[in-house]
């Protein structure tokens, strides 16, 4: 899964109870920013998951610096330069933006930039990657433990920009297709075991937008692996809503259309069709 920076404006509104802050609607992505920054800015935006380069951080003063008694006195990010979801005064900011004289420094001409202009380096200078995490990185290179990057049972369609994103791109009279997530959702505070973090639930992996592979069967191989996340999104109300009771009491909160891996009949089967009795695979 790659990541970019895209140059993107910003319409700003007033942060309640803030003074020197407002949020800020950027690509569909809310963002705390000054209460000064223009509205309709065009500027560069990071979404949460992604790590800024350390020369864009030392050129933009972005390294979060405290006083003598631990005050933040200046910039945002800590040591990692990780990107991620924050939420300040009860708003969440879903990224980062910053005015497009910030990558001025690496010689690009900034006449050229666009709106939509995605990319991780301007004239070989980093920008911006995927943040990883050190345990992430050795992970694959970890022979007992399995990583998978793609389900064999469902080829992954790659060429397709987040819509979110890039819509605005999609020129006037072009045919597009549309297809609705036919499969049902979990609970998001459901807990799963991920190789990076351990235990977490899905509301934290998908509100910081945390880059991970979460433990899972593969079907075919019958082999527990960890499969990577590709893609972070919420859904509400999608379908009626299930509790299933476990034998140990545990409650699972899930759509009836979400399908569920039988183990000894060796078929998902939906949770609105499960029977009494049914055996569930968990772990």
């Amino acid at each position: 899964m790659s990541y970019n920076a895209v140059v993107a404006k910003i319409h700003t509104r007033p942060l309640p109870g803030a003074d020197k802050l407002g949020i800020g609607d950027v690509l569909g992505y809310n963002v705390i920013v000054g209460i000064d920054t223009p509205q309709d800015a065009l500027g560069i935006f990071f979404e949460a998951g992604g790590q800024l380069s350390d020369a864009f951080c030392k050129a933009n003063n972005l390294y979060r610096i405290k006083d003598a008694d631990g005050k933040d006195i200046a910039g945002m990010f800590e040591e990692n330069r990780r990107v991620k979801c924050i939420k300040l005064r009860g708003a969440k900011s879903e990224g980062f933006w910053i005015p497009l004289e910030s990558v001025a420094f690496t010689g690009h001409s900034l006449e050229k930039l666009k709106e939509g202009d995605a990319f991780d380096s301007l004239n070989d200078v980093p920008i911006c990657c995927k943040y990883e995490t050190e345990k992430q990185k050795k992970g694959a290179a970890n022979q007992q433990i399995k990583v998978r990057k793609n389900n064999p049972m469902m080829v992954k369609w790659v060429e397709t920009e987040a819509f979110k994103k890039f819509g605005g791109n999609i020129p006037t009279g072009a045919y597009i297709m549309l297809s609705e997530k036919v499969h049902g959702c979990v609970s998001g505070d459901t807990v799963v075991d991920t190789l990076e973090y351990g235990e977490v639930s899905i509301s934290e992996i998908v509100d910081d937008r945390l880059p991970s592979h979460i433990k899972s069967l593969d079907t075919i191989s019958g082999d527990i692996v960890y499969a990577e996340v590709d893609d972070f999104y919420l859904k509400r109300n999608h379908g009626e809503w299930y509790e299933l009771e476990l034998e140990d009491g545990t409650i699972l909160k899930i759509t009836g259309n979400n399908p569920v891996w039988l183990p000894e009949l060796k078929v998902y089967r939906r949770v609105d069709l499960l029977q009494v009795g049914n055996t569930l695979l968990l772990d």
